[in-house]
């Protein structure tokens, strides 16, 4: 994955806190139980960062975000309106 751009620190934070959390209100339980992961992935990438913010939670918090994109789309999760709810105000 050479070819992916690396975020910095500040960009991996402001995409996850501008990312509504995913909805754990889909008709397939399966769905909610992804949707759940995904928001307590995005959420422990958030403090990681904000907490130490060394390279390697940066580095984690890429791979939580390519994660996370690639997952929803495949799997079709829905968003809430809400900020994720993880994520410290």
């Amino acid at each position: 994955m050479a070819d992916t751009k690396q975020m910095t620190r500040d960009e991996c934070l402001e995409w996850l806190t501008k990312t509504y959390e995913y909805s754990e209100e889909h008709e397939e339980e399966w769905k909610n139980e992804v949707a759940a992961d995904l928001n307590q992935l995005m959420g422990r990438a958030v403090w990681w960062m904000e907490t130490c913010g060394y390279e390697s939670d940066i580095l984690f918090g890429n791979a939580v975000i390519r994660t996370v994109q690639r997952v929803s789309e495949f799997e079709e999760l829905e968003r809430t309106q809400n900020p994720c709810k993880a994520i410290p105000t």
